[in-house]
């Protein structure tokens, strides 16, 4: 199962670096002089964080992007863009013109599809149905009630059109750490829950849903609990039998 997990998280890597674009418009000569601005662009506001060629640098590979992927002229990176992810590293552009911001997504598109060209003629891919293999809607649903409906209950409706065939199957045994959140409680009782910008053994600052920061510069008499939501899948990773990864994913396939 270890070595189905590992096979499964590379497999992820490779397919988030597969792009849409055989469902896109064939480039036309607007679009080539879009992505050539959109070069211009990025290379001033993006390229020294991600890349000369957008396959990651000091931040991540903007190629092997699900949300830039599902980007349509900027309507998912302008936010992003904007307002920045600043617990992450990124500063905020909050003045980069619209247009600039299209051309930027033109760009990372032309990026994904010459990717994703180069990746089919190197040989392999992966598609749906060789994930489907022996698979059984029914008892995916199945077990998916038992063992997963308490966490996902109703959350996950169109999730097989957000993502490619091989993203849901890595999202499903291997999902992302968002920011860790938790609760400090001092030796008063006075709780704080929100998630935390910085942690270790010594002290913590932690941002409440208000937006207000609370540092404690020394731990001695605080409790300090983390939330895990991501402990199910991992405890599933250690049971899953090949048929039930199989069987899950069929019925996910099937949320659209």
């Amino acid at each position: 199962m270890r070595t189905l997990t590992l096979l499964f998280a590379l497999a992820a890597t490779a397919a988030a670096q597969q792009s849409t674009a055989a469902q896109r418009p064939a480039a036309g000569p607007q679009d080539t002089l879009d992505a050539q601005h959109g070069l211009t662009a990025y290379t001033a506001n993006c390229g020294t964080c991600h890349g000369e060629a957008a396959n990651g640098g000091i931040g991540p590979s903007l190629v092997a992007s699900s949300l830039i992927r599902r980007d349509d002229q900027g309507d998912q990176l302008a936010k992003i863009l904007h307002e920045g992810r600043i617990e992450k590293g990124m500063p905020a552009f909050p003045s980069l013109p619209a247009d600039q911001v299209a051309a930027i997504s033109t760009y990372l598109h032309a990026r994904i599809a010459s990717y994703s060209r180069r990746s089919a003629l190197s040989g392999g891919s992966i598609d749906t149905g060789h994930l489907l293999t022996g698979s059984s809607v029914a008892d995916g649903k199945q077990f998916f009630d038992a063992r997963c409906a308490t966490c996902h209950a109703g959350n996950l409706a169109g999730v097989a059109k957000k993502y490619t065939a091989l993203e849901l199957m890595g999202a499903m045994l291997a999902p992302k750490d968002g920011p860790e959140t938790g609760t400090v409680t001092l030796r008063s009782g006075t709780a704080y829950q929100g998630r935390f910008l910085q942690r270790d053994d010594y002290s913590a600052i932690l941002q409440d849903a208000a937006g207000n920061n609370h540092s404690f510069p020394s731990l001695q008499g605080v409790t300090i609990t983390v939330d895990a939501p991501l402990r199910a899948h991992r405890e599933l990773l250690n049971s899953y039998t090949q048929k039930e990864v199989h069987d899950v994913f069929a019925y996910l396939e099937t949320l659209r």
